[in-house]
């Protein structure tokens, strides 16, 4: 489709029809092309139209601070939709969202397990989970969406092990529950992968980390 593509969806940005206006932003998201024209579609006056304007800048070919920080002004809607989708746009957008890693942590208590969700995949993508390793742990045994509680796993994959190492023995009493135990092996998967890997680039993996993931079997 390209830039031509692009043109064309743009003209249809606002349109009377509100699913034309939805398909013509999802369509810029997914080309990656002409952010200021999803930027404006961010006041438009239907709700799900924003949604999709926020989505659509996650998927900018060249996002920059400036979409960054206007999704991450939604990240505090009234709207669980909103709130969820402002998170999964950050994660994908890099370095212009880690400035907002905080703000995306805070939502990993939202009320809303969608929004919970959301908020752990992005700190996973963008693999700044770090000094929420014992946050993280906390929803692995408490929360009570299954799906939040994977997304925790995941995002703890990509944490660097300096913030897990003091919290990896609390994981050792997790197994009891079967639920648990495939998360554990899921994360101890990523987590022999990456020392592997890191040890392929030649640099020294502490053996009492090794040992506490290896005590996990």
């Amino acid at each position: 489709m390209g830039v031509a593509g692009a043109d064309a969806a743009a003209r249809w940005v606002n349109d009377e029809d509100v699913e034309v206006r939805s398909i013509a932003v999802q369509t810029l998201g997914r080309l990656g092309l002409v952010p200021h024209v999803v930027l404006e579609k961010l006041g438009d006056g239907d709700a799900h139209v924003r949604v999709c304007a926020v989505l659509a800048l996650g998927g900018m070919k060249e996002p920059n601070a400036t979409h960054a920080e206007a999704v991450a002004a939604r990240l505090e809607a009234d709207d669980e939709t909103m709130r969820a989708a402002a998170a999964q746009a950050l994660g994908r957008m890099g370095g212009f969202a880690t400035v907002h890693t905080s703000a995306i942590a805070e939502r990993m208590t939202d009320q809303q397990a969608t929004v919970r969700a959301s908020a752990l995949h992005a700190l996973g993508l963008l693999g700044q989970g770090g000094p929420w390793a014992s946050e993280m742990i906390d929803i692995v045994l408490r929360d009570s969406s299954s799906d939040v509680r994977n997304s925790a796993i995941a995002a703890m994959s990509a944490v660097h092990p300096r913030y897990l190492q003091p919290h990896l023995r609390r994981l050792r009493g997790m197994q009891e529950c079967r639920e648990i135990t495939y998360t554990i092996r899921r994360w101890q998967s990523h987590a022999f992968a990456w020392v592997w890997a890191m040890t392929a680039a030649g640099n020294g993996i502490p053996h009492e980390l090794i040992q506490d993931i290896a005590d996990l079997l």
